[in-house]
């Protein structure tokens, strides 16, 4: 029966309590020439990593990688981290992805503009109601709104205008 490979120590100094070989970053030796060699590991920062993830690739995915690392000068592992984020940020059923944050805007979004179209139309009724009974003439609330848009697309430069102008001046001035 084949039994799982045990997971690398965490810090070299297990390794020398055991009295283990290392060959690790083309050290090899004993562990205390290897701890001399590498340096004092209590002036190290801390690594922002704190969980591990193990996967197998196959030998042309790792041979990829190599050549991948080497033209970066960067660890594999860090490409690994790289390619696992971005593939986290394009899943949308995983909160605080980008995809996700998009989504649940698009959705916030499309919301207020429905909202904001319904209150437009109770505005446009409530006018038409309005008009109808101030000038004895029927007027439906759709022409009202066909009325409002075509005068507003013509005179867009003065609206801007108007609201840029009212939004410049000062508060004791309005």
């Amino acid at each position: 029966m084949r039994t799982a490979p045990r997971c690398a120590p965490q810090r070299p100094t297990e390794v020398a309590r055991r009295g283990k070989r290392l060959t690790h970053h083309g050290f090899s030796g004993t562990p205390l020439l290897w701890l001399r060699k590498m340096g004092d590991f209590s002036r190290m920062p801390a690594s922002p990593y704190d969980h591990r993830v193990s996967i197998h690739v196959t030998g042309p995915m790792h041979t990829r990688l190599t050549r991948l690392a080497d033209d970066r000068n960067l660890p594999i592992a860090e490409l690994a981290r790289d390619a696992l984020r971005e593939y986290l940020d394009q899943q949308e059923d995983v909160q605080g992805s980008r995809k996700h944050f998009t989504k649940g805007f698009q959705r916030r979004i499309d919301f207020i503009e429905w909202q904001l179209f319904v209150l437009l139309w109770l505005v446009a009724r409530s006018f038409a109601y309005l008009i109808s009974n101030a000038s004895g003439k029927k007027l439906a609330p759709e022409t009202l709104m066909e009325q409002s848009l075509k005068l507003a697309q013509e005179r867009r430069v003065w609206m801007t205008d108007q609201l840029l102008n009212t939004s410049s001046r000062p508060e004791e001035d309005q």
